[in-house]
């Protein structure tokens, strides 16, 4: 799956209660976020690429940064497509669409 279909996917999901682990290459989960999909922020200067954080929630900074950069895969992690795979530099984040 490309970036551009990744994104498509998560801007779907605004509405949407999500839970996001985060986990290493070794399998260890080293941080999980929950809530609503509320916004996806492109945060690029103008004329540069750059990250587009997906906030969590309406209130504080919970959420995950995607930067086409730094992505190098996603995908289905179940037949219902309800569980993303997304690699993002040394993590990947496991998105859950069931929360």
């Amino acid at each position: 799956m490309t970036f551009e279909e990744t994104l498509a996917i998560l801007h779907g999901w605004l509405g949407t209660e999500l839970e996001v682990a985060i986990r290493t290459n070794e399998g260890m989960v080293v941080a999980n976020v929950t809530g609503r999909l509320a916004a996806g922020s492109d945060l690029s200067a103008r004329g540069h690429a750059g990250p587009i954080f997906f906030q969590l929630g309406t209130v504080g900074q919970s959420g995950f940064f995607l930067a086409e950069q730094d992505f190098r895969s996603a995908r289905w992690v179940d037949a219902e497509q309800t569980l993303l795979a997304v690699r993002v530099g040394d993590v990947e984040l496991l998105i859950d669409s069931n929360g």
